[in-house]
């Protein structure tokens, strides 16, 4: 018979202990009394009792931090967070996943993630392409354009990590989608401002530079170019001292704190030769 159990000492206290009793018998085979073994493990027990009670409380932890970010995943609308299978899969659905591709939880759980991209990308295979960089290197990441459910397209930051168990097991995908529409929206508007400028700027039949307040050039077109017989890449950063000979650097420089110091538009006159014979130009200075 073997057990454990609390035992009494002497002094009234209790210890844990292994008790195995085992009867001893004569040659016959008759019982003539009992062998008793105790084995203190009191201390062994509380070692097994704390090991429990701090299993027990990192469980409760990571219940409640598993909460947390449950909740947190959840209440955000900005971005689209959900998790794939390591088939791609969709696992969980935020309110931001919701509101960004207009699926509800249960339109989406267990399809496939492909269903996002347009027709032309699924053709050229790029989902799976994203898995296999997330399996190879841990993270995909791009912008391209998505699909909502009505069909509408938008442009997005699209962000893919493979997540790993203790063993380093592939268990799935993290995804963060994020609508990035309207801020390629403005961009573009930007880069058609610049271009329209550009334009402007370098089939203007007048000279056109801009300086920072040290006198660097930070702009120059392409009549500025002809009129001093530079390239772009000689003037930009660099002052009129570093460009043209010293008395007219200072003339010019003269100008420039003129500029700066009263905050006001200043006119003058240049004259220069070239290979055309004596020239004249009419100049205005203005801050910025």
């Amino acid at each position: 018979c073997e057990e454990e159990n609390w035992r009494v000492r002497k002094d009234g206290t209790r210890f844990w202990a292994n008790v195995v009793i085992t009867p001893i018998r004569d040659e016959s085979g008759t019982v003539i009394g009992f062998a008793k073994v105790t084995r203190d493990l009191t201390e062994r027990r509380l070692a097994d009792e704390k090991l429990e009670a701090e299993r027990q409380e990192a469980a409760r932890v990571l219940r409640e931090s598993e909460e947390r970010f449950r909740l947190l995943v959840d209440q955000v609308r900005d971005y689209a967070i959900f998790f794939l299978d390591p088939e791609g899969h969709v696992m969980t659905w935020n309110a931001g996943a919701q509101r960004i591709k207009g699926y509800s939880e249960a339109e989406v759980l267990g399809r496939h993630f492909e269903m996002f991209f347009p027709a032309e990308e699924r053709a050229e295979g790029k989902p799976q392409r994203a898995l296999h960089t997330a399996r190879s290197t841990g993270r995909f990441a791009d912008e391209g354009w998505r699909l909502r459910k009505d069909g509408s397209r938008f442009w997005a930051l699209a962000v893919l990590d493979a997540i790993h168990d203790e063993s380093g097991e592939l268990i799935g995908f993290a995804k963060i989608t994020r609508d990035l529409t309207e801020r390629r929206a403005a961009e573009e508007q930007v880069r058609q401002s610049e271009a329209l400028l550009t334009s402007f700027t370098e089939n203007s039949p007048t000279a056109i530079s801009l300086k920072d307040r040290a006198g660097r050039y930070r702009f120059v077109n392409a009549r500025f170019l002809a009129r001093y017989a530079l390239h772009r890449a000689q003037v930009i950063g660099r002052s009129d001292a570093e460009l043209v000979p010293h008395r007219e650097a200072v003339a010019m420089a003269a100008h420039d704190v003129r500029v700066v110091t009263r905050g006001e538009t200043v006119h003058f006159e240049e004259r220069w030769r070239d290979a055309d014979g004596e020239r004249f130009a009419m100049v205005s200075k203005f801050p910025l």
